[in-house]
Parts: structure tokens; C-alpha cells; sequence
């Protein structure tokens, strides 16, 4: 907050809008990158090109959050069995319905759509 108030102009790790600094992502998913700080906000710098491995592991992870965030809103168990089958670290249907289950369950305060 003290370098975009004073607009300190120092380059800084943030979570902040891709706006282009990682190509093959869309410009409004939030990433982690070196950014210019000014009293505007967080200007991200370009990222070097990622293998092509990479880029695709980004860009499904980058699925799994957009879905996951859908179904939060939605509450739509469809939306949210879809997220987690992209997930690599679900391994089986069987497992992901137990997890999603439980996920539901154990959330239900903050995930109210699907329980409405």
C-alpha cells in the first residue's frame, strides 16, 4: 500500500490482473508475477515464454479456478464436478464425488448456492 500511495515505482511479487504479462493466459485471471509498482496500481511485466508443457498446465489450472469460481456462484454440481475432472490431482470419479461432497458439506456458510 506505502509504494502505490507514494507511487515508489519499485518492482514487487503481486497477485495481480495477467493484462498480458503471461501470453496464452487471459488478460483478466489473476497470476503472481514481478510488477511495476505506481500510485496507479500494479503494472505487471512480462513474463519470458513458457514451454509449451507449461503453457498448457496453466491454461488448464486456469480452467479449474474459472469453473470452481462458476459453480461457487452457481451452485450448479455439474459446473463444479467439471472443475474438479480437470484437476490433476483428482485421480478417480468415485474420489471426486466423495471429495465434492465433502467440500459442500463442509463449506456450506460460504458456498449458500448450493444449498438453496
Amino acid at each position: 500500500m506505502n509504494a502505490i500511495y507514494n507511487d515508489k515505482r519499485i518492482i514487487m511479487h503481486v497477485n495481480t490482473r495477467n493484462n498480458g504479462a503471461i501470453n496464452g493466459l487471459p488478460d483478466d485471471c489473476a497470476v503472481e508475477v514481478s510488477s511495476l509498482i505506481t500510485a496507479s496500481g500494479p503494472l505487471p511485466l512480462n513474463v519470458a515464454p513458457f514451454p509449451e508443457d507449461t503453457l498448457r498446465l496453466l491454461q488448464l489450472m486456469k480452467s479449474f479456478e474459472r469453473l470452481t469460481i462458476e459453480a461457487a456462484l452457481t451452485g450448479n454440481r455439474h459446473t463444479a464436478w467439471r472443475a474438479l475432472m480437470l484437476n490433476p490431482l483428482i485421480v478417480s470419479g468415485e474420489k471426486l464425488e466423495l471429495a465434492l461432497d465433502e467440500v459442500i458439506a463442509e463449506n456450506r456458510q460460504w458456498l449458500p448456492a448450493f444449498h438453496a
